[in-house]
């Protein structure tokens, strides 16, 4: 599927949609030799409800339909809930296939990881080596954002105290920790840098990211930073607006509720019901 102009969107979760705008061909075939790569040796099956990512859909002359629940930028490295524990290969499969055929504007919309987080990504050239070079995959990124109302905070599996610190004190201080430029709570640094993976956050120079339009109540307006690009201690939700010159990305958010017992209480609850909406971050994407 290729354009020359227009936005292609993802859904990623529970569905995960390629809508074309503008022209459009059909998508070529895979290779026999990419068709045969022998998948890298798995551990043995795990048993719980929604242990791993999965990728899978059918192709149609202008459209692709997958579904998976495993995002690139999880938390804890080793776990289901991160593709680097779990569907590595396949999704590098993918964005190879994304980048080899000159898709732009594909974005991966994610969620149930309880914090929301934007990230640009890259692939290993070689899908089933982590040591091989990685590649972007054009200017595709991921969104993951959500549920409303749940549990929220850090990332699970990451070691990292926020006690008495303010939430935006708190997100930056989360942030360092998750992509390794500050120790965890072991005094150990084992974030995404050191695992080899692309730190959370899109970066100054990712395609089309109109810097300018940046707006974050964590940081400085039109300044690009990881906690631009993330809200860990929020129910949020992201709305997207775009057409075919661009994509505006926007979350909008309140505090969470550590406790939900204390709104037992006549006064916090009523307090909480004067909470409002406010908008957390935005930014706009030009397409390529």
């Amino acid at each position: 599927m290729k354009t020359s102009h227009g936005l292609f969107v993802c859904c990623f979760a529970v569905l995960l949609t390629l809508l074309a705008v503008g022209t459009h061909t059909a998508l070529p075939r895979l290779s026999a030799a990419a068709e045969s790569v022998t998948p890298a040796p798995m551990t043995p099956a795990l048993t719980g409800p929604f242990a791993y990512g999965v990728a899978s859909g059918g192709m149609t002359s202008d459209s692709a339909v997958l579904w998976t629940r495993t995002p690139q930028s999880g938390g804890d490295l080793n776990g289901t809930k991160s593709q680097a524990g779990a569907y590595n290969f396949e999704l590098h499969k993918l964005l190879k296939f994304i980048d080899a055929n000159a898709i732009d504007n594909v974005v991966f919309l994610i969620t149930d990881n309880h914090y929301t987080v934007i990230n640009n990504l890259k692939y290993n050239t070689v899908p089933d080596d982590p040591q091989s070079p990685q590649r972007a995959a054009r200017n595709a990124f991921e969104i993951l954002t959500g549920p409303l109302g749940a549990g929220a905070g850090k990332p699970p599996g990451l070691k990292v105290d926020t006690k008495s610190l303010s939430r935006c004190e708190a997100d930056r201080q989360i942030l360092a920790v998750w992509n390794g430029d500050s120790p965890n709570a072991d005094g150990k640094q084992v974030g995404l840098k050191q695992a080899g993976l692309d730190p959370s956050g899109l970066e100054a120079d990712s395609p089309g990211l109109d810097a300018a339009s940046i707006h974050s109540a964590d940081g400085k307006p039109a300044t690009v930073e990881p906690v631009a690009f993330a809200s860990c201690n929020t129910y949020s939700y992201t709305v997207l607006t775009f057409d075919r010159s661009s994509l505006h990305v926007q979350v909008k958010s309140m505090p969470i509720v550590p406790d939900p017992s204390a709104l037992l209480n006549a006064d916090a609850e009523k307090e909480y019901e004067h909470w409002r909406v406010e908008e957390t971050l935005s930014f706009t994407i030009k397409a390529q």
